[in-house]
């Protein structure tokens, strides 16, 4: 029988495999196909790249004066997240970043093992750059950490889309009681 910590290994893999087939199903099955035959070790060097391909365009840098690596993320959920909150600020009539201020908020809350962040907007684009941790940085908890983040992101890109299409619907209503 296998110890506990290598069946929680297994299970946070195979959670991040299933979130990457349902993004691209060609990418999990590559993957798969590659370490089909991989023990536990193994396992831990596929983590990497179902992280990088859950991103895509996803990279890792060198940080030389902090001596960490830095990994540089944006997903199309997170734009989603920047332009349905960029369209819900100005139609309540005003223009407000407070929204950039709510995606930090998210990603300081789930980003583990990382030290340091920068979220970089441009337009309805964000760029995370997190520095791992040396001495805390674990591929399979930050894989995981990073796919909650993405599964709450979707459920305010859900409650977002509700809300603008309740404004809409009203702004709709308006329009024909005032004709």
């Amino acid at each position: 029988m296998c110890g506990y910590e290598y069946e929680e290994s297994v299970l946070l893999v195979l959670r991040l495999l299933k979130f990457l087939h349902q993004q691209n199903s060609a990418q999990a099955k590559a993957i798969c196909d590659l370490y089909a035959n991989a023990n536990i070790d193994g396992l831990y060097e596929a983590i990497d790249g179902v992280v990088l391909s859950i991103f895509p365009g996803a990279f890792y840098e060198f940080d030389e004066e902090w001596e960490s690596s830095i990994v540089v993320l944006s997903h199309p959920d997170i734009t989603r997240f920047c332009h349905l909150s960029r369209q819900w600020t100005q139609r309540q009539g005003f223009y407000s970043s407070a929204w950039q201020g709510k995606l930090q908020d998210i990603a300081e809350y789930f980003a583990c093992g990382v030290f340091k962040m920068n979220i970089s907007f441009t337009g309805d684009q964000a760029v995370l750059r997190l520095w791992l941790s040396s001495d805390y940085y674990d591929p399979l908890s930050f894989g995981n950490s990073m796919v909650d983040m993405l599964l709450y992101i979707r459920q305010e890109n859900q409650r977002l889309e509700e809300h603008l299409g309740d404004a809409l619907y009203a702004r709709q209503q308006n329009r024909e009681e005032a004709a």
